[in-house]
């Protein structure tokens, strides 16, 4: 297997013999005593001939150990999955009760080439006492309501990170659970360091999961409701806070990016990361709503949200700012498609226009050696930020970006601001060039 441009030779460990191989050893993708799937090792180089005369004794060696192990255990093939559909027929047979339980056990305790934390799964699951954290996932993914990309997401997470940790839900203790929260905070035993922002998600979707399951599928109550622990008020954690948030681009970095636009493509400039740059900047817009915006909701005076907005508060209309009603009427003449950034190709896994434009994007912020949490959704934290400066009212910056009002008054009761206030909050918006760019 080649990885890194360095050669590695791999060995599959039978399934029936993974349990006698676990891992020494915590690491980035394992946990000490976890059962192991492969063996492998790194033949320091990148010549597949040097790879393959390297490779010789070590197969022999991991073939050697496996076959050691086949033997001082048993000849019979151990296989988890189908020892547990049997002892579910099992029981299911002689009747499911408790009499039935004894008998299933009687039956598992005989098992042979098993270790006896793996026969006690066996006969919890194939009794019913316990159930797999893994075995009601896909069904829960299908009535999320998720698109598919956040259903991919959302089902990632839970298998590869909740499930694996906690394969039962009966045994698992609020405890564990917290210290697995603080080693996603943290970034220890193997995971990268997650924003606080992260991690609330990430639980939310094992919290939805769990609720899912209880009372439905599972006796247990849910245990990740409020796990997270309290935000720290120290100056290192709000330093933390603020460096895992958007950063909003000041003025000079606006026109920064524009020129950097403009040398993009060997000098022959990218004029459509230009218009994004432009269109977010005086709009607010995510880059998901700019890329899907039809012209059946561009006129002369605004911009309407339809499609693809990320809450409730984001169906919104915004007043086409004077430095780009130009730019916008151009993109309506120019456009072939119906779509307002027109062009854009949407043949990837998720049908996202959106993708390759902001590919592009990064790449200008790489070029021009952009530090910091900055991408285009960092637009609406600058807009947001010359709100303010202009004296613009808050509900009023916050009904044209398309964030929720939080107040009773405001949130709860008021509709739409009146149009001749989002339009004069829209026009104390005002780019000026530095001198000295």
């Amino acid at each position: 297997m080649r990885q890194w441009n360095t050669w590695y030779v791999v060995v599959m460990i039978p399934k029936a013999l993974r349990p006698f191989f676990t891992h020494k050893k915590d690491g980035p993708r394992a946990k000490k005593g976890q059962m192991m799937t492969r063996l492998s090792q790194c033949l320091e180089t990148d010549s597949l001939e040097v790879a393959e005369l390297r490779k010789l004794p070590i197969v022999a060696k991991f073939k050697a150990m496996i076959s050691a192990v086949r033997q001082e255990t048993t000849p019979d093939t151990f296989d988890f999955d189908l020892e547990v559909q049997k002892a579910q027929e099992r029981f299911r047979a002689v009747g499911g009760d408790a009499d039935a339980a004894v008998h299933v056990a009687k039956i598992v305790k005989n098992i042979r080439g098993a270790s006896p934390e793996l026969k006690d799964d066996i006969y919890g699951i194939g009794t019913g006492e316990v159930t797999l954290t893994s075995t009601h996932v896909s069904n829960w993914i299908k009535q999320t309501g998720y698109n598919q990309k956040g259903k991919d997401e959302a089902e990632r997470f839970v298998r590869k990170n909740f499930c694996k940790r906690f394969p039962m839900f009966e045994v698992i203790e609020r405890g564990e659970l917290k210290i697995w929260v603080e080693d996603m905070l943290q970034g220890r035993d193997g995971y990268p360091k997650h924003s606080r922002r992260t991690v609330q998600r990430n639980v939310g979707l094992v919290t939805n999961y769990w609720e899912y399951c209880e009372d439905k599928y599972i006796k247990v109550d849910c245990l990740t409701r409020n796990i997270l622990p309290k935000q720290s008020k120290t100056s290192e954690a709000l330093q933390s806070q603020i460096a895992s948030s958007w950063h909003p681009y000041s003025v000079e970095q606006y026109f920064m990016l524009l020129d950097g636009a403009d040398q993009l493509r060997r000098g022959a400039g990218d004029q459509q990361v230009k218009d994004l740059i432009m269109l977010a900047a005086h709009t607010g817009c995510r880059l998901s709503e700019l890329c899907n915006m039809k012209l059946k909701d561009v006129t002369d005076e605004w911009l309407r949200v339809a499609d693809k907005a990320k809450t409730y508060s984001g169906f919104r209309e915004i007043p086409i700012h004077p430095d780009i009603q130009q730019l916008v009427q151009r993109l309506v003449d120019e456009s072939t498609d119906g779509y307002l950034m027109s062009g854009l190709s949407a043949n990837n896994k998720y049908k996202n226009r959106s993708t390759a434009l902001e590919k592009r994007f990064l790449r200008l912020l790489k070029k021009m050696n952009f530090k910091g949490n900055f991408a285009v959704h960092s637009f609406r934290a600058m807009l947001a930020n010359q709100f303010e400066n202009a004296g613009v009212e808050e509900n009023f910056a916050a009904r044209i970006i398309g964030h929720k009002v939080e107040s009773m008054t405001y949130g709860l009761y008021s509709g739409k601001i009146d149009w001749n206030n989002a339009v004069e909050a829209m026009r104390k918006i005002k780019y000026v060039r530095p001198a000295y760019l």
